[in-house]
């Protein structure tokens, strides 16, 4: 958001404002991916705030669902406290599981 302020006595600023806090599937995937070593992320959502992902990960094995939830969402730092985004429903599977789904 850019534009003039106006002050007392006729002062004017012309103030640009940059805002960085959209993000993308894309962005989310390689956040994932690149915090979770040999994951496989998949990222729906073109809204800029509310996602839906898959994640498939070794490393989730023998963990519960919510500790797999917290390892993805450790990989996305405060972006989820600062509301840069706003909603991830996801599920998360080991490969042994993932590949049980995809047979069917």
């Amino acid at each position: 958001m850019s534009g003039w302020l106006i002050f007392p006595r006729g002062l004017f600023f012309y103030v640009e404002m940059v805002c960085n806090t959209m993000i993308n599937k894309e962005d989310i995937k390689e956040l994932i991916e690149n915090g979770l070593s040999g994951s496989e992320a998949t990222i729906v959502g073109d809204d800029g705030s509310h996602f839906e992902g898959t994640v498939v990960c070794a490393d989730f094995e023998g963990k519960n669902t919510i500790a797999q939830h917290r390892l993805v969402f450790a990989t996305l730092g405060d972006r989820m406290q600062t509301g840069v985004i706003h909603a991830l429903a996801m599920k998360t599977y080991t490969p042994a599981e993932w590949q049980k789904i995809k047979n069917q």
